[in-house]
This record gives C-alpha cells, structure tokens and sequence, in this order.
C-alpha cells in the first residue's frame, strides 16, 4: 500500500460518523491526548499482506503499521504511561484518533467549542494586554 493509498483509506473513515463522541465529552485525560495525538510526529510502515476488505479488519491492520512511542505521547499529553495508553486504545476502538495522526472532524469540534467556552470564560484583557482579574 502507497502512502497516497494509505491516507485514502484513512479518509474514508473520517469520513464516518463517530459514535462514541461520548468517550471524550467529560474525560479530561482523552481530551488531552486528543490534542497531543493531532499532528504527533509517527511513522507508519505499511504492514505485510493485502489490506483486507472488511472495514473493522482494515482498521485494525492499518492500525498496525503505526509505530509510535507511547512514552513521547504521555509527554505531550502530561498524562502518566498507564493513562496514555488506555487512553490511546479507548480513542482508537472509538475512531476518534486515525493512524496518519490526525482527530476525527467530531472531536475536533469539540476541542474548538471547549477552547472557545474557555476563551469566553477569561477574564478580559486591560488596555496593557494582561488580563484583569478581580
């Protein structure tokens, strides 16, 4: 498989609705490892074989071409090795994370809605640019 083939296959499951968008919503640590997964440096070695032609076997063997070091993902995420990797598993069983390091278009969203609830929420700037707080 190309590479060019191997980000078409992962288009195709972004492409999908997420159905356990829920995974993330009150989760903290997933939220966390959401935005250290997006754009993490990896490498992905195409697997032996043929892809297969079911989509949960295609997930999975495409899955198994990545390889990425879980210590540096932890790092990123400030999240402990235990965490990380549950994490990781718990948001690739739910489609929220894909293989070329990229988020689902769903998680994305939310990511971008809590930031702006977070911006909303700050206390305004003074006319020096730092924040005033009460």
């Amino acid at each position: 498989m190309t590479e060019l083939e191997f980000e078409l296959e992962v288009a195709k499951f972004r492409d999908r609705d997420c159905i356990e968008m829920t995974a993330i919503v009150d989760d903290p640590d997933a939220v966390k490892l959401l935005c250290a997964w997006s754009n993490f440096p990896m490498r992905w070695e195409c697997p032996e074989g043929e892809p297969p032609k079911r989509q949960s076997d295609l997930w999975e063997w495409l899955w198994s071409g990545v390889n990425v070091r879980i210590l540096d993902l932890a790092d990123r995420a400030s999240l402990c090795m235990d965490a990380t990797e549950a994490k990781f598993r718990q948001l690739m069983a739910a489609h929220l994370i894909y293989p070329n390091s990229t988020i689902s278009p769903l998680a994305r969203e939310e990511i971008e809605r809590r930031v702006l609830r977070h911006k909303d929420a700050a206390p305004p700037k003074s006319s020096t640019g730092k924040r005033r707080y009460p």
